[in-house]
């Protein structure tokens, strides 16, 4: 016979942890607009390859390596962090 309980904890482990991701994504996603709104990052459709360059310079490597992995993800291309390193370093 199958324990109910023990499936019950499983779904609420999973559920916390659901909860949680998402949490994190969504101050993620509003940290993002708060930067932009405060003129510290430009939006994505007016970012080029010279202002990620800029980022990489004033010392923001979080910004620099998510603008690169968004505008290479617009051309089609995913890459994992330690790939955008690289392309990081090469720019």
């Amino acid at each position: 016979m199958i324990d109910f309980t023990d499936i019950a904890h499983w779904v609420q482990l999973l559920l916390v942890l659901g909860t949680a991701f998402s949490v994190y994504f969504l101050l993620l996603f509003i940290l993002e607009q708060w930067t932009i709104k405060r003129g510290k990052l430009k939006p994505l459709k007016n970012t080029d390859w010279d202002d990620v360059r800029q980022l990489r310079d004033r010392g923001q490597l979080y910004w620099a390596i998510r603008r690169l992995r968004q505008l290479k993800r617009r051309k089609g291309v995913r890459l994992n962090y330690e790939d955008a390193w690289k392309a990081l370093n090469d720019l």
